[in-house]
Protein backbone atom coordinates (compact mmCIF):
# COMPACT_ATOMS: atom_id res chain seq x y z
CA UNK A 1 0.00 0.00 0.00
CA UNK A 2 1.35 3.51 -0.78
CA UNK A 3 1.19 5.49 1.96
CA UNK A 4 1.99 9.04 0.18
CA UNK A 5 0.71 10.42 -3.78
CA UNK A 6 0.30 13.12 -4.80
CA UNK A 7 3.46 15.21 -3.73
CA UNK A 8 4.77 18.80 -4.62
CA UNK A 9 7.01 21.25 -2.92
CA UNK A 10 6.54 24.84 -3.50
CA UNK A 11 10.24 26.83 -2.49
CA UNK A 12 9.77 29.69 -0.12
CA UNK A 13 13.14 31.05 0.63
CA UNK A 14 17.11 29.94 -0.02
CA UNK A 15 19.41 31.07 2.68
CA UNK A 16 22.96 31.21 2.22
CA UNK A 17 25.65 31.45 5.46
CA UNK A 18 27.70 34.94 5.18
CA UNK A 19 30.11 33.42 7.40
CA UNK A 20 30.36 29.91 5.67
CA UNK A 21 29.62 29.94 2.08
CA UNK A 22 30.20 26.03 1.56
CA UNK A 23 26.46 26.39 4.15
CA UNK A 24 23.11 26.70 2.78
CA UNK A 25 19.30 26.37 3.47
CA UNK A 26 16.48 25.88 1.44
CA UNK A 27 13.04 26.48 2.90
CA UNK A 28 9.43 24.54 1.43
CA UNK A 29 6.46 23.72 1.08
CA UNK A 30 5.70 20.11 0.90
CA UNK A 31 2.28 18.90 0.43
CA UNK A 32 1.19 15.61 -0.09
CA UNK A 33 -2.24 13.35 -0.02
CA UNK A 34 -2.28 10.44 2.52
CA UNK A 35 -4.48 7.87 2.95
CA UNK A 36 -8.41 9.01 2.13
CA UNK A 37 -6.46 11.22 -0.67
CA UNK A 38 -6.60 14.48 1.27
CA UNK A 39 -3.47 16.93 1.19
CA UNK A 40 -2.08 18.41 4.24
CA UNK A 41 1.27 20.44 3.80
CA UNK A 42 4.45 20.70 6.18
CA UNK A 43 7.05 23.64 5.93
CA UNK A 44 10.29 21.81 5.60
CA UNK A 45 13.62 23.69 5.54
CA UNK A 46 17.22 21.49 4.08
CA UNK A 47 20.50 22.51 5.28
CA UNK A 48 22.70 21.51 2.77
CA UNK A 49 26.45 21.45 3.66
CA UNK A 50 29.26 21.53 0.26
CA UNK A 51 32.41 20.32 -0.47
CA UNK A 52 35.71 22.71 -0.67
CA UNK A 53 35.08 22.64 -4.02
CA UNK A 54 31.48 23.15 -4.24
CA UNK A 55 31.06 20.17 -6.74
CA UNK A 56 29.03 18.10 -4.27
CA UNK A 57 26.79 17.64 -1.21
CA UNK A 58 29.12 16.48 2.19
CA UNK A 59 26.03 16.23 4.15
CA UNK A 60 22.32 17.12 4.28
CA UNK A 61 20.47 17.90 7.15
CA UNK A 62 16.32 17.61 6.80
CA UNK A 63 14.29 19.70 9.43
CA UNK A 64 10.93 19.30 9.44
CA UNK A 65 7.72 19.17 12.48
CA UNK A 66 5.24 16.19 11.68
CA UNK A 67 3.29 17.10 14.11
CA UNK A 68 0.02 18.86 11.84
CA UNK A 69 0.11 15.25 9.79
CA UNK A 70 1.29 13.12 12.47
CA UNK A 71 -1.91 10.82 12.38
CA UNK A 72 -2.31 10.67 9.16
CA UNK A 73 0.08 7.67 9.38
CA UNK A 74 -1.53 6.06 12.51
CA UNK A 75 -5.07 5.57 10.62
CA UNK A 76 -5.66 2.30 10.09
CA UNK A 77 -5.73 2.45 6.16
CA UNK A 78 -1.65 3.58 6.28
CA UNK A 79 -0.99 1.28 8.85
CA UNK A 80 1.47 -1.28 7.07
CA UNK A 81 1.35 -5.17 9.12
Amino acid sequence: MRVTSSRSMALRTIFVWASDPLRAAVHFAYTRAVGDGESATIEVVDVFELTEDRSKFSAVTIIYDTAPVRSDFHSPETRRY
